[in-house]
């Protein structure tokens, strides 16, 4: 698990820190839809489809605009019998509700009530087998609703299907038809930040029985706007009942979003839902606390033409299910859902599913590689639950992610998605220094112990994800009541964010007992000091231990078949590798040969580069191989040896050496973009030295 910090906002269920960026897997990317098989939620055992060509022929023919319509009943089997365990209802929907004749999908809410049994409900376009996805997931006894964008077949119908028996209540929202070959003005979809409208636990004013509230939309929202993606979230409720969404200042229609089966549930359902010019109303039935979350609306008129924003439907589609290999996200996991989406694409229609939940907790969605939002996709309020919810999520150019609060397995289905740009992620700030901390009651002169004006850069600079420490953080012998008193009050001040590699001062204690005690919370802490993170979706990171008498660099060594089998592991594309002695070096210490053959591997994969520390120095290499000679093939490398401890000076002028700097303490910093590097060498007085870009290729 990463050990990143970060503050997480609250989500309408849950607060607390947790960390991130901790990649427990990657499904396959929505380029090859139909290739993903799984395990059905519940068990249940059809088939899904398979071979990329099945992707054209489950899609709608081009994107589609949306067309609001006033939420309206398109079914409720209580007034007849329920759907029988392993039945499947088709009913009619273009041309019902103003639902309009030609429509390729339509937003609906699906009321699963009166269940027998646990189990699912899936609906699907009626002319396609039925799918390998669910929509609704209940308890035996339960109601659940949640919301869905279903593909419609030719004829306008959709297909229903239960594995168990119970009674189905669907209601529409919007349709979907086609735009024209210059795209459309009104009914495209416009990706917003995940944003709060309303939480009436903040106002104090939670609804009472038979209560209505409007949420007003944020100023950034055309007032014509036709309709919005938000999520609903009932918290606390004050007893049985139902939720219901629709534009403001119109009648309440006979619809719903959302159920809740007793007093103190947390509920939630992702829904389109039409909006006026006020903005939108909510009504509770029951009376509850209320929650809603806007993640995009719908243009309307006014809009500019244009071919961004416009629906693209598809027969439900399984991306993900972390059952198959038995990967669930743990506390404070994250996974790349989609490790690509098609070209083109600013969001994704799905119904993510928690399931075998390991306690009350979420999961929020976004954009691969873009900060965890301040609000939650679907959320169980205990143990071993199974909880579905619908919601359309932004794409980057990494694709979707999900992070998860408290641990659970994950099921992800498709069911569309938007065209249009998808969001390009910041790039990943990172530090590097070793050779940094004197011991304690060291005096401090103008050429030593400056290991705290060193460690208040990385303080002072919030931007800054991970620090990577390269040995020999801590003199003189590495003692751990040494990084208990001034290791903590310096470079322990983000501890939370550090990785580290030992040095030879750390050795100097027996067994580096002190290093691996005090960083016992970290990787590596098994005394081998050699383990790998993902600092984000693009960028693998490797620690190694160059204390090759202690543990062995050679081929064939552990450390050298562990690495090998981690860099073919890896789906990331740019790789940093980092650890103590330098395998080149102008310093007093110079070259590392022991370190060759681990450079020959890293070389071997790609690796963009390698930082290490041991000389008291910077120095920057231009790519070497791993004889020292140039190569296109390369490595860059930098020796960082800057960290506060002392500086000195170099020795003879190694080949490739770019640039030398001694007598400056600082660190390097790395901007971590897509498929570019950029570095800059800072100073303690807070000057950049040294600076420059390369590719990830």
């Amino acid at each position: 698990m990463s050990r990143w910090s970060r503050d997480w906002r609250d989500s309408g269920v849950v607060q607390g820190r947790r960390s991130r960026w901790a990649v427990v897997g990657v499904a396959v990317g929505l380029a090859a839809l139909l290739a993903t098989t799984g395990v059905p939620i519940r068990g249940r055992t059809a088939a899904a489809a398979s071979g990329a060509a099945a992707v054209g022929g489950a899609a709608a023919a081009g994107g589609a605009v949306l067309v609001p319509l006033v939420p309206c009943r398109l079914l409720d089997t209580r007034d007849g019998s329920r759907l029988d365990p392993q039945a499947d209802l088709t009913i009619d929907v273009s041309g019902r509700c103003a639902v309009p004749v030609g429509a390729s999908a339509v937003a609906l809410t699906i009321t699963v009530t009166g269940a027998v049994a646990a189990g699912f409900v899936t609906v699907y376009p009626s002319s396609t087998s039925l799918p390998l996805a669910s929509n609704v997931n209940v308890a035996a006894g339960e109601t659940r609703a949640d919301g869905a964008i279903v593909a419609l077949s030719g004829d306008g119908r959709v297909s229903i299907h239960s594995n168990v028996a119970t009674h189905v209540v669907v209601d529409v929202s919007a349709a979907f038809v086609a735009a024209g070959p210059a795209g459309a003005a009104a009914g495209r979809f416009v990706v917003t930040a995940p944003t709060r409208l309303l939480d009436t636990r903040v106002t104090g004013a939670a609804l009472g029985v038979a209560a209505s509230v409007r949420v007003p939309l944020p100023a950034t929202i055309p007032v014509d706007a036709v309709a919005a993606a938000v999520n609903i979230t009932a918290v606390g409720s004050r007893g049985a009942g139902f939720l219901t969404a629709y534009p403001a200042g119109l009648p309440r229609p006979l619809a719903s979003v959302l159920n809740v089966d007793g007093v103190g549930q947390t509920r939630a359902a992702g829904s389109v839902v039409t909006i006026g010019p006020r903005g939108l109303a909510v009504y509770s039935s029951a009376g509850t606390d209320l929650v809603v979350d806007l993640v995009g609306y719908f243009t309307g008129p006014s809009a500019p033409m244009s071919g961004s924003g416009l629906f693209v439907a598809a027969s439900p589609l399984r991306v993900l299910d972390t059952r198959r290999d038995r990967s669930p996200l743990a506390a404070g996991d994250s996974v790349v859902v989609a490790s690509q989406v098609p070209p083109g694409t600013s969001a994704v229609a799905a119904t993510w599913t928690m399931t075998n939940s390991s306690a009350a907790g979420f999961v929020a969605t976004f954009a691969a590689g873009a900060d965890l939002p301040a609000t939650s996709t679907v959320n169980a309020e205990t143990g071993r639950q199974t909880v579905a919810n619908f919601g359309i999520t932004a794409a980057s150019i990494e694709g979707l992610e999900a992070f998860s609060n408290a641990g659970t397995d994950l099921v992800v289905d498709v069911s569309g998605w938007f065209t249009g740009q998808p969001a390009v992620p910041a790039a990943t700030k990172i530090a590097a220094a070793g050779d940094a901390v004197c011991a304690p009651a060291s005096a401090i002169t103008t050429t030593t112990c400056h290991h705290r004006a060193v460690s208040d850069l990385v303080v002072g600079d919030p931007a800054i994800r991970a620090f990577l420490g390269l040995g020999d953080l801590q003199y003189e012998v590495g003692a751990l009541a040494a990084f208990q008193t001034e290791y903590d009050s310096t470079y322990g001040r983000f501890e939370s964010i550090t990785y580290s590699a030992p040095g030879n001062h750390e050795y100097a204690t027996p067994g580096a007992s002190g290093y691996y005690a005090y960083f016992d919370r970290g990787p590596g802490v098994d005394g081998r000091g050699y383990y790998s993170v993902d600092l984000d979706t693009r960028w693998h990171v490797v620690a190694l231990n160059s204390e090759c008498t202690v543990v062995s660099c050679s081929a064939g060594s552990p450390q050298l078949t562990w690495l090998a089998a981690d860099l073919a592991a890896t789906n990331r594309p740019c790789v940093i590798a980092f650890w103590h002695r330098p395998r080149f070096s102008s310093g007093v210490h110079g070259d590392a040969p022991e370190m060759t053959e681990i450079w020959r591997v890293l070389q071997a994969a790609g690796t963009e580069l390698v930082l290490a520390g041991h000389d008291h120095d910077f120095e920057r290499f231009d790519p070497l191989g791993f004889d020292g000679k140039p190569a296109s093939t390369g490595i860059r490398s930098f020796v960082v040896g800057t960290g506060g401890k002392d500086q000195r000076p170099f020795a003879t002028v190694r080949a490739g050496s770019a640039v030398r700097l001694t007598g400056r303490f600082g660190v390097l910093e790395l901007e971590l973009g897509a498929d570019r590097y950029s570095w800059s060498f800072v100073g303690e007085d807070r000057n950049v030295l040294d600076e420059g870009s390369g590719a990830c290729s």
